[in-house]
């Protein structure tokens, strides 16, 4: 018998608070309900706590429950007539990512499994250092200084292995934090030999936080990565704790503290990957944010995660544009755009990140943005799924920009361009920001992990049957025939296109896809299984691996635009042939004159309004408060 206990979770994004009430019903933990407000950490407030307050008013609103008292505080435990929660637990993805610097024995050994061990957080590597780097012990010492990092990540030595290389990087360690005052003086986690940890507390432990992980490296050929994450979690939590706005007593009230909310996707992707239940092997799980962007995944039993402060569709909107060729995003683009008219569309959702696309052209911006930055995402992680596609058992998309487009076809759509599956994939999103409290509840009440996870809690989306390789688009290429309660349907499709079959939930149909030639479904010639329903239904994709786009330009724009319609049910809204033909790139100041100009203007408005509006070279924008508002497509494309 589960025990009684029920959960309030938030997490923080730069944008939006989500607030969670999960609770057992039945004898299982459900999700109940959920709010979603602006966040509040930055003006006018700065007191992450007001947007806090709002969102667990519109729970109890909802719910009809008490869970906070007049001075705001979260009742905990719950006591008599379902007043108060048992647990409150709070992720948190808002702010400036921890300042690192990991010190090491040797680069290609210790060094790297420490480089990894920060893949998983919210970590900005400013420098390593090892015993080989080159640098003389005054000069680490004075790197040390200069980057004035908030967190030190040691690691070095085998278990069983050399002390004494190690003991001198303790010594340099410790003369660094002598020489800081004791309010600048960063965390340091020590993740290496273990029989230098007493050692490491007291040259270290009066000085500064000292957080214990296990040895990263404990033999040549192991790698130990869960207790040195877990650590940098909670240096995390330190590090919010002492930057107000609101989040020491946001913290201070959780009962886990105030958690990364990219170490919860770790967890999940871990859980579905290891499940006997699910029978799967490969999971990717995929959020891109305002400001950062988390892909975690467990592959052929490898499992990794992976954060980029510089991809996101808000605030890091313009890095995106900034980092990666501007052709890897023109080219999802449908019409002829200069490369000044993205930098400018990317600026106004810098300066103004809650904004939504108003028009059709908005809109394809948008979402190229969001596939160059995935697949940027998935090369940095991943460089091998650049030749070999990956077979994918379940893929998920978080965040607004996957999970809350209003058209399931449209995500799946995204989720299928972005990542390019072969063969058999469960596509799914979590528009209810699930995860993240998944992620916390780990640490207090694992069996809640499981029955959420296990409950449907995540939405499917659909599945989709994907060929490998990329097919002449003059070709038959995959014959389909569905079997819905004894009806069959038989469907014949060419080289390069999309196919979508409704198929509600709660329905079964028996699937038998052939591949045609020397075309294959995640290297077999057939496949046949019995699928559920979802939301968005069957969708059969024949663009290839890589997803094969015309070199014409006008062709690939009739490419984009009949895609987009085949997956989201939409008819197809041709440009004209104007909108087809180069554009002359306009000339510009400077990036960072126009930034700085540009954000003088939003700030001297928003000291008297509020709220800004922002214009660049004709795109334009405005700051929306309240709930995400929901594009309508339909609308869009009959413009």
């Amino acid at each position: 018998m589960t025990q009684q206990t029920s959960i309030l979770a938030a997490d923080f994004g730069s944008i939006y608070t989500r607030v969670l009430l999960i609770d057992v019903v039945d004898g299982e933990y459900r999700f109940i309900a959920r709010s979603e407000v602006r966040t509040t950490a930055g003006y006018p407030s700065f007191d992450v706590q007001l947007g806090l307050r709002q969102g667990i008013h519109h729970i109890e609103r909802v719910t009809g429950r008490t869970l906070i008292d007049a001075f705001g505080n979260i009742i905990t435990p719950e006591g008599e007539n379902r007043v108060g929660v048992d647990h409150f637990l709070t992720t948190a993805s808002e702010g400036e990512p921890l300042r690192a610097v990991v010190v090491g024995l040797i680069a290609g050994v210790s060094i790297e499994s420490g480089l990894r061990a920060t893949e998983g957080a919210y970590v900005q590597v400013l420098d390593t250092l090892s015993l080989h780097d080159g640098h003389t012990y005054q000069e680490k010492l004075n790197l040390l200084l200069n980057h004035k990092p908030n967190l030190i990540l040691m690691t070095g030595g085998l278990e069983g292995g050399a002390k004494q290389p190690i003991l001198e990087m303790i010594k340099l360690v410790r003369q660094s934090l002598n020489l800081l005052p004791e309010t600048e003086r960063p965390i340091v986690i020590y993740a290496g030999n273990s029989a230098l940890v007493q050692a490491t507390k007291t040259d270290l432990g009066e000085l500064t936080t000292l957080l214990i992980a296990d040895n990263v490296r404990p033999s040549i050929d192991t790698e130990d990565l869960d207790s040195a994450q877990l650590q940098i979690a909670f240096a995390f939590d330190r590090l919010k704790m002492t930057q107000g706005r609101g989040y020491a007593e946001v913290g201070a009230m959780s009962s886990v503290g105030l958690l990364p909310t990219a170490h919860s996707y770790r967890i999940v992707t871990d859980y579905l990957g290891r499940s006997r239940k699910r029978n799967l092997k490969n999971v990717v799980a995929v959020d891109v944010g305002s400001s950062t962007s988390t892909l975690a995944s467990y592959y052929n039993g490898d499992n990794h995660s992976t954060i980029r402060a510089d991809i996101g569709l808000g605030r890091s909107a313009i890095q995106i544009v900034e980092r990666m060729p501007i052709d890897s995003i023109r080219r999802w683009i449908p019409f002829a755009v200069a490369e000044a008219d993205v930098r400018n569309y990317a600026l106004n959702k810098t300066l103004q990140p809650a904004t939504i696309p108003l028009t059709r052209k908005d809109l394809y911006l948008e979402y190229a943005l969001l596939r160059a930055g995935i697949e940027h995402l998935l090369a940095s992680q991943r460089p091998e799924w650049q030749h070999t596609p990956p077979h994918l058992d379940w893929i998920i998309g978080a965040g607004s920009a996957l999970a809350g487009t209003g058209n399931y076809g449209l995500s799946s759509m995204l989720l299928l361009d972005a990542v390019q599956p072969s063969g058999v994939s469960q596509l799914y999103t979590d528009p209810n920001g699930l995860i993240p409290a998944i992620g916390a509840l780990a640490y207090i009440v694992p069996e809640a992990v499981v029955q959420l996870l296990d409950g449907n809690n995540l939405e499917h989306l659909g599945t989709s049957i994907s060929l490998d390789q990329a097919p002449r688009p003059d070709q038959k290429v995959l014959k389909i025939i569905i079997d819905v309660e004894g009806q069959e349907i038989t469907h014949t499709m060419n080289g390069g296109e999309l196919f979508v079959h409704s198929l509600s939930p709660g329905k079964v149909a028996t699937v038998h896809a052939l591949a045609l030639g020397s075309n294959r479904i995640g290297g077999k010639q057939q496949v046949k299984f019995q699928a559920q329903g979802s939301f968005a239904g069957l969708i059969f994709d024949t663009r290839g691996r890589p997803i094969s786009l015309s070199t014409d330009f006008a062709k690939r724009s009739s490419q984009l635009v009949n895609w987009l319609a085949q997956a989201s049910h939409i008819e197809p809204q041709e440009f004209p042939h104007f909108e087809l033909q180069p554009v002359e790139e306009r000339n510009m100041t400077t990036l960072t004159e126009l930034r700085n100009s540009q954000m003088s203007q939003l700030a001297r408005h928003a000291s008297t309004e509020g709220v800004g509006d922002a214009t660049y070279h004709g795109w334009s924008g405005s700051i929306f408060e309240g709930d995400v508002a929901q594009t309508d497509l339909k609308r869009l494309f009959k413009e």
